[in-house]
């Protein structure tokens, strides 16, 4: 049985000017800008911020879960919900929208974790076109392989 986990990254997105310094040497300086989402990146009150207001993003498919901690949000499918990953992620980028917020999917990744001691290997789904495919994750500082081992976080910390 194997399990596909995304990551998401979903950050402000702002419209109005760009942030630019005013020029001292000229009399007018540049016009405000106006922000239309406010999820403050490296504050103490960013995460916070976002566990509140992803509180209403909810899967839409019974057996799907969400885990939020912070800024990061993980997606977990198991593999008889394989067939959702797409209707899942149409979710969250709905969702997003609905917040004035981007899903980036640059920083979206997914990852299909099986069970290397079974005897049956199982084929896992075909990649996404939008979405790449990795091998390990690291979550809360912790690098898990998609063979569900920590050996690769050891060896990274134990050097």
């Amino acid at each position: 049985m194997c399990i596909c986990c995304c990551t998401n990254d979903i950050t402000a997105r702002c419209s109005g000017p760009s942030n630019s310094s005013p020029s001292f040497s000229s009399p007018a300086f540049s016009g405000p800008a106006f922000s239309v989402a406010s999820i403050v990146q490296g504050s103490a009150i960013g995460p916070v911020s976002y566990v509140v207001n992803a509180a209403d993003l909810l899967p839409i498919t019974p057996g799907n879960e969400f885990c939020k901690y912070a800024d990061d949000t993980y997606l977990i499918i198991p593999a008889n919900n394989v067939n959702t990953r797409m209707a899942e992620i149409n979710n969250i980028k709905t969702w997003a929208c609905a917040n004035n917020l981007t899903l980036n999917l640059t920083k979206t990744v997914e990852i299909v974790f099986v069970d290397s001691k079974r005897r049956r290997q199982v084929q896992p789904p075909s990649p996404l076109a939008t979405i790449s495919r990795v091998s390990s994750l690291k979550v809360l500082g912790v690098t898990i392989s998609s063979q569900m081992s920590v050996s690769e976080h050891v060896s990274t910390v134990i050097s």
